[in-house]
């Protein structure tokens, strides 16, 4: 992916990120916002799971995942696999506490999120926002790139 291309998606996260910030994001129930909200929901369910494979089937490749400062961009699973930890070290399992889709199109879905990690006895332990690019490829509705501010 050329840098002209990371750019572009980089001003789309920001301009989506200013628009669920500004109360531009609207709550839709478009068949398109559906699948991606059900997709995310896939992604979640794999992660507390530590079920690596349903965790990758739930995004396509390339892959652009932004983190603090720091962005990656990820050619096919294979290159993904050796960052992605399962474990969760001082939590027990994570839930989506928000979601706004931004903007959304037939093919394309852009959602605000939040997501808290808990304890077993329910304690949320921390929260982290992002944004995430579902899109459909190939049949198939899958994350694109994601921006968070997790560690």
């Amino acid at each position: 992916m050329g840098l002209r291309r990371i750019a572009g998606l980089l001003a789309v996260l920001a301009f989506s990120a200013l628009a669920a910030s500004s109360g531009l994001a609207q709550a839709t129930t478009s068949p398109s916002a559906a699948a991606a909200m059900r997709l995310l929901d896939d992604q979640l369910s794999a992660y507390n799971a530590s079920d690596k494979q349903a965790f990758l089937n739930t995004l396509h490749f390339p892959h652009v995942r932004i983190a603090g400062a720091a962005v990656r961009v990820y050619p096919g699973p294979q290159a993904y696999l050796p960052e992605l930890s399962m474990k969760q070290i001082g939590w027990d399992f994570a839930r989506w506490t928000d979601r706004k889709v931004v903007q959304d199109s037939a093919t394309k879905v852009h959602i605000a999120a939040t997501f808290t990690r808990f304890l077993a006895n329910g304690r949320a332990v921390d929260s982290f926002e992002g944004m995430y690019v579902v899109a459909l490829k190939g049949g198939r509705w899958a994350v694109v790139a994601r921006s968070s501010f997790a560690r």
